[in-house]
């Protein structure tokens, strides 16, 4: 025996080997290689998010613009060229729909200015009609005015002539010759 006691190995023979099929060991993804190895990565066929990041990591902005240029075939048939044009054509629209949302803010804000003023252009209307309601009935009184002063000129015109007619006639000077002498 050793100085430090005993062990309790078993021995050799009742041991099971590692490369036994039979044992199951449990391993985590990444295991076995070291304790910082990492997981390795999804399948880029499988996960598309990932396949995007992947190449956008890879290719400079430049390249993207550079590669419109060009023809699939130029590249090659690795479909590099659709997927690039794909990211490309996603951020245009990811920009534009932000800018489409602005828009629609300041378009629902225009529509409620507009809104606001039809009311008030409808109650201009109303004020504008009964002013002019107004203005149309002073006119026609202003009319019916005139018209009725001009016949009252004329019958005092006539008035006038036929007073003179009557006070410059030989009768009345007689009338007024005997109201004179009664005194």
């Amino acid at each position: 025996m050793s100085e430090f006691g005993s062990t309790n190995c078993p021995s050799p023979s009742k041991r099971k080997k590692l490369d036994d099929p039979s044992v199951k060991r449990s391993r985590a993804p990444g295991r076995g290689k070291g304790p910082l190895t990492p997981p390795k990565p999804p399948l880029l066929v499988n996960n598309a998010t990932y396949a995007v990041e992947q190449v956008m990591s890879i290719i400079k902005e430049e390249d993207i613009y550079d590669c419109d240029e060009y023809a699939p075939v130029a590249i090659g048939e690795s479909r590099l060229h659709d997927l690039v044009k794909v990211v490309n054509l996603r951020k245009h629209v990811k920009g534009n729909n932000e800018v489409i949302k602005e828009l629609q803010g300041s378009v629902t804000l225009l529509t409620e200015q507009v809104a606001l003023l039809e009311g008030k252009v409808k109650e201009l209307d109303k004020q504008f009609s009964s002013q002019v309601d107004l203005f149309i009935a002073v006119e026609e009184e202003k009319i019916r005015l005139s018209k009725e002063l001009e016949k009252l000129r004329g019958e005092l015109s006539n008035a006038e002539t036929s007073a003179i007619a009557k006070y410059s006639s030989q009768e009345y000077l007689h009338d007024l010759g005997i109201l004179y002498v009664r005194g």
